[in-house]
């Protein structure tokens, strides 16, 4: 089972991430393109995950024990890939706004004692609703910098045309509404 899952997963785990602003700014924008290894066919939605992951360590005499708690998550659904991408690639425009009062990426600060912080930025890609048909996990970079901007707002017209449109009356009907 595990060697047909690495099989199965083989393209994911080759994908590629491409930074347009390095690093992701607090109070700003997190940009980049994601190559994954893999076609798809027209109309497959890419559900983008960017999430804020704080991990706390607290090691007490013989033991230790570990709580990753999400400090803040933002997911987009892409429904269509950028043109000119290489011959069984699938490039994938992304692009958040990242909330001025979040935390920067930090890794292993003590806290009290026997406690350590840290703080881990995770962007994901899969397929929207396929469960068990792969993923890429990347870790990146956010960090506050001096262009860090408390009322930062992402200019929507620049992903607008590749995320997937939502239709109210089709999320109605899927909740019997």
């Amino acid at each position: 089972v595990f060697l047909r899952s690495l099989w199965s997963n083989r393209h994911w785990i080759r994908s590629e991430l491409r930074l347009s602003t390095l690093p992701g700014v607090v109070g700003g924008p997190f940009a980049g393109v994601a190559i994954l290894h893999q076609t798809f066919p027209t109309g497959q939605v890419i559900e983008a995950s960017l999430k804020c992951q704080l991990t706390r360590t607290v090691r007490h005499h013989k033991s230790t024990t570990t709580k990753h708690v999400d400090m803040w998550s933002s997911t987009i659904h892409v429904s269509r890939s950028l043109s000119g991408s290489a011959p069984g690639t699938t490039a994938i425009p992304i692009s958040f706004a990242i909330p001025y009062d979040c935390l920067s990426t930090k890794t292993g600060t003590g806290g009290s004692k026997g406690t350590t912080d840290s703080v881990r930025w995770l962007l994901s890609l899969t397929e929207k609703d396929k469960v068990g048909a792969g993923a890429a996990v990347f870790e990146v970079p956010v960090f506050r910098t001096s262009s860090s901007c408390k009322d930062y707002q992402l200019d929507a017209q620049l992903t607008e045309e590749y995320l997937e449109k939502i239709d109210p009356l089709t999320v109605l009907r899927r909740y019997n509404m």
